[in-house]
């Protein structure tokens, strides 16, 4: 019998999901729960380590398995998540890892004296436990494509775009999980284009054509290794319509995640682009200082998309340990609660000694969160589990504050009011001036985004401090692009709140 083969039989036997958990499917532009026919909004985490953690040679994932019994087991770990009121975990997976291919799992814990060897047959059934502690907590399982690559390269990173290997990693997944009504497929991380770091050039841009059809030739380096001007060794990249014939192939009938371009924060053309099927989900993911990470590209580029298909924001995080500082977080699952679009956070893992620039939600491997992100993302989804959405999507309502009180007296320190004035673009270069009304002091931090005319983007940050409640800003840009929009971030002091400021430029 052969490995796909052995793992039908494993997950037919263990039966299917848990009654108590949500059997999403698609209707129109929402999502509804097939037994009660009720809306079904995402909200939950991200579980890394399945995507990594057997090619590092460590273990199958942050479960650990039975030479690691320190770990959380999955079933302690999906309770713990269901006391956080998440009602869907995303599972990063590796391509890898689960066919067996290219000399993964690596194992190297024989060497460490645990005597284990892990296999694919072993990861997947790793996988599927999971899948099924999650159901019996009540949450939607997401298994999601993030590390792959073409055949002979080993799957150690993100690629700009699926490849010939993972039409075969989709049918099988979706074999093991099509008696599964509690999940759903995402079915590539972040495709996106590739930068040269030596010319200043793209080395590979990612066309919605391409995205959707597959066909051009990409960089078989992975998104972390440094790129010569232009591609050197490439592989043919497979496109969203093979991957979703792919999992209907398998009579798998769940919803379909689709990410967009550019690291999935880009769905301009995802409507007029996507695949024909009736259980297609737009994804998106949202960080500061992405292209659309704001209130008024959400409003003019991901509700439109929202009001003709489900929306779900498949990453969101903040990776910062300072109290206060999780606006960005607050601001959006405050506008997509009123949108029905769903959200999951990155990541359920523990700071690294305390340092919370790892995206952490958790202090702890029990599910005790991690201030602040940590703890602001759980009091708003307990939040919003006992109090229906307030307002409308143009006027949301009163905040709830689900954070609480900041340790600084807030009523004593003074509003920024922050403004970009004096911006000009002239021979290649723009200038301007980010001014606080109120003479603010400390850092102000600046991205500027740029569009060439062929519609590639690019953006570049830089900061410098107030003085006199203003500072002088110049970047030099490319002759074939165009500045189009300036974000500036004040983070606050003592004396003044923290505050932000965007421009568009025409």
């Amino acid at each position: 019998m052969g490995a796909v083969a052995a793992l039908c039989l494993v997950a037919a036997t263990t039966g299917p999901a848990s009654a108590a958990a949500p059997q999403p499917v698609v209707q129109g532009n929402r999502i509804v729960d097939s037994v009660t026919g009720q809306a079904f909004v995402p909200r939950g985490v991200n579980f890394p380590s399945f995507e990594y953690a057997c090619q590092q040679g460590w273990g199958y994932s942050n479960l650990g398995a039975s030479e690691t019994s320190s770990m959380a087991t999955a079933a302690e770990t999906a309770a713990a998540m269901a006391a956080w009121k998440i009602n869907t975990v995303r599972i990063p997976l590796n391509q890898d890892c689960w066919l067996g291919d290219d000399g993964l799992p690596f194992t190297d814990l024989t060497r460490k004296g645990f005597g284990v060897t892990l296999t694919s047959i072993g990861y997947r059934v790793a996988v599927i436990e999971f899948v099924e502690a999650l159901n019996d907590q009540g949450i939607v399982a997401v298994p999601d494509l993030h590390w792959s690559s073409p055949d002979g390269i080993l799957s150690d990173g993100l690629r700009v775009m699926a490849d010939n290997r993972s039409d075969d990693f989709w049918t099988s997944v979706a074999a093991s999980f099509k008696t599964h009504p509690s999940v759903m497929f995402d079915l590539f991380n972040e495709p996106h284009s590739r930068w040269s770091d030596a010319g200043g050039r793209w080395a590979f841009q990612l066309s919605w054509e391409c995205w959707k059809s597959g066909g051009c030739q990409g960089p078989v380096e992975n998104d972390k290794t440094p790129l010569p001007t232009s591609a050197g060794s490439t592989f043919t990249t497979m496109g969203m319509k093979e991957l979703v014939a792919a999992v209907r192939v398998t009579g798998a009938k769940q919803p379909i995640i689709l990410g967009g371009r550019d690291y999935a924060n880009d769905l301009g053309g995802w409507l007029g682009h996507r695949p024909d099927d009736d259980q297609l989900i737009a994804g998106f993911h949202n960080y500061v200082d992405q292209n659309c990470d704001n209130p008024t590209c959400w409003s003019t580029e991901i509700a439109p998309v929202a009001s003709e298909v489900p929306v779900i924001t498949g990453e969101i995080g903040q990776k910062t340990c300072d109290v206060g500082t999780t606006s960005h977080m607050n601001s959006y699952m405050r506008w997509a609660d009123n949108r029905s679009i769903g959200y999951l956070a990155w990541a359920w893992w523990p700071a690294n000694n305390g340092d919370c620039s790892n995206f952490a939600m958790l202090s702890n491997q029990d599910g005790t969160p991690n201030a602040p992100v940590g703890t602001a993302f759980r009091d708003h989804l307990l939040y919003v589990n006992s109090h229906p959405t307030t307002g409308t999507p143009d006027n949301p309502g009163p905040d709830p504050d689900p954070v609480g009180p900041d340790p600084v007296d807030k009523t004593k320190r003074r509003d920024a009011r922050l403004v970009i004035a004096n911006a000009r673009f002239r021979h290649g270069m723009l200038t301007f001036k980010v001014k606080s009304k109120t003479k603010a002091t400390g850092k102000v931090k600046v991205r500027v985004f740029v569009r060439s005319d062929r519609g590639a983007t690019s953006s570049e940050s830089s900061e410098a401090k107030l003085r006199s409640g203003s500072a002088v800003f110049g970047f030099k840009v490319r002759s074939d692009y165009r500045p189009t929009r300036i974000i500036a971030r004040y983070p606050g002091t003592q004396k003044f709140k923290a505050d932000s400021a965007v421009r568009r430029i025409r």
